[in-house]
């Protein structure tokens, strides 16, 4: 690389000389050395730099004596830049938000910090510790001194310490552009939620969580009968208006909604959220020679693992037989959107308490809420479901009773197709909370079998003893 020397005594000013002063000054080669020999005092100051280095140093010049609108312009294009441009969801990133409000205004309780943003613009040398602490406080099952806490104290999942730790982790890095580094308490530089000190903690409290009982279990599966169980007291119910009904979470119109999008979401295998962001922009009926709706084409906007929606577009709903009348998604929507009479907008508004549509869509948390109504109403207990169950009820309905293979099960649900990792699919089908308990003793006890012994559904391909 060729290189430059700076001489500060020579940036601005050039001597040309004649031909003749030319040849009557050639230097000797003393004089030459010495005219190439560095300033004594600033090759440490200055030294070779290659042409872009030098570049480099024109242009922070330049920089520092630019204009202040320069500056405002380019802090505000670098603000918008970023607002376009999340790492995650929407949704996560206000809950983000929250987790990180609650630690800045804990390190000012603690006098740690005089105000909440300086945890993040200037965090002191022991942030990570800090840190450590505040999870310490609202999860862990012994104090910062090692000692027990009592039964009575209400502490947060290992769950939510993990969402704590990627809610700061993303602060540091998005909102106050201290990257993915670890944390340098030296130089106090680097994200402190990624410092060793918080790796080494997150091991041992999930290993005393673990062995406090704080597992995680998966919601239980919406099963056929429940869902039928559902669809028999909905059509039992005649009264449209909710104020006419039930005064305590709404009539037969917030029901029809809710077994609505519980089949739509078993049938395509979606997520509470991914079916409540459906619009009718998305959808189209498709009809038969005679003029009568037979299937329904969705398209999904986006899906947690399908960012681009590039996967399975689009999906087809049809028509099923009278005998799946209570699983059928495209009955149940299009008998409530009769019910509701709306043509634009979200498919799935919020209702109101007087049975009328707003034009918000329909949040996670009051679906999960008239889901537990909707339990209740015959008689299930609703703490074990949880908006997830959707999706594992729809994959074991589907490979169970509908004979669907596991890799058009991979397909269909947009899990991955190269069955390097089938865990996840496994996860859906398998699950400890949908099993009753194994009898060892029962076990191939062709007494014990319930059914037929062979297929073990109600046939007579096994020959009777």
């Amino acid at each position: 690389m060729k290189l430059t020397r700076i001489y500060p005594c020579r940036m601005n000013y050039c001597h040309s000389l004649t031909p003749d002063e030319e040849h009557d000054h050639s230097p000797t080669r003393e004089e030459q050395n010495k005219e190439n020999a560095p300033i004594p005092g600033m090759q440490e100051a200055l030294g070779y730099v290659s042409h872009r280095e030098a570049e480099r140093r024109q242009s922070l010049k330049r920089s520092n004596h630019a204009a202040p609108s320069d500056t405002t312009t380019s802090r505000d294009i670098t603000g918008k830049v970023k607002d376009i441009s999340p790492r995650v969801a929407p949704a996560t990133v206000d809950e983000y938000d929250r987790y990180s409000r609650k630690f800045g205004e804990w390190a000012v309780a603690k006098e740690y910090v005089s105000t909440a943003k300086e945890i993040y613009s200037n965090p002191p040398r022991d942030t990570a510790y800090i840190f450590c602490e505040w999870i310490n406080e609202h999860c862990d099952v012994v104090d910062i001194n090692n000692k027990p806490r009592p039964k009575n104290v209400v502490l947060g999942t290992y769950g939510t310490a993990q969402k704590m730790r990627a809610a700061v982790a993303y602060t540091y890095a998005n909102i106050h552009s201290r990257g993915r580094t670890p944390w340098n308490p030296v130089d106090q530089s680097g994200n402190p939620s990624l410092s060793d000190a918080v790796s080494d903690y997150f091991p041992s409290l999930r290993r005393r969580k673990v062995k406090a009982g704080d597992r995680s279990v998966p919601s239980k599966t919406l099963t056929d009968n429940d869902i039928a169980k559902i669809y028999d007291y909905t059509e039992s119910i005649t009264h449209y208006d909710a104020a006419d009904y039930d005064k305590t979470w709404g009539g037969r119109l917030v029901r029809l909604q809710t077994h609505s999008i519980n089949t739509m979401g078993e049938a395509l295998l979606l997520r509470s959220a991914e079916v409540l962001q459906i619009k009718w922009d998305d959808i189209e009926f498709g009809f038969d020679e005679k003029g009568a709706a037979i299937n329904l084409k969705i398209i999904i906007p986006t899906r947690k693992n399908d960012q681009y929606g590039t996967k399975a577009n689009p999906s087809w709903i049809h028509l099923l037989p009278d005998q799946f009348a209570h699983r059928c998604a495209f009955r149940g929507l299009c008998t409530y959107l009769h019910a509701s009479t709306h043509t634009a907008g979200y498919l799935y508004p919020r209702i109101t308490k007087g049975g009328e549509l707003t034009r918000r869509p329909l949040s996670g948390r009051k679906y999960l809420e008239n889901l537990r109504h909707s339990l209740m109403d015959v008689n299930i207990d609703p703490q074990a479901y949880g908006t997830h169950c959707l999706r594992r009820g729809g994959a074991q309905w589907l490979h169970r009773v509908w004979g669907v293979k596991i890799s058009e099960l991979c397909h269909w649900g947009c899990w991955v197709n190269d069955y390097k990792s089938p865990n996840s699919v496994w996860r859906y089908l398998i699950a400890l909370v949908d099993e009753d308990e194994f009898d060892r003793k029962s076990f191939c006890d062709p007494k014990a079998i319930k059914g037929c012994p062979t297929c073990r559904r109600s046939c007579q391909c096994f020959p009777a003893a």
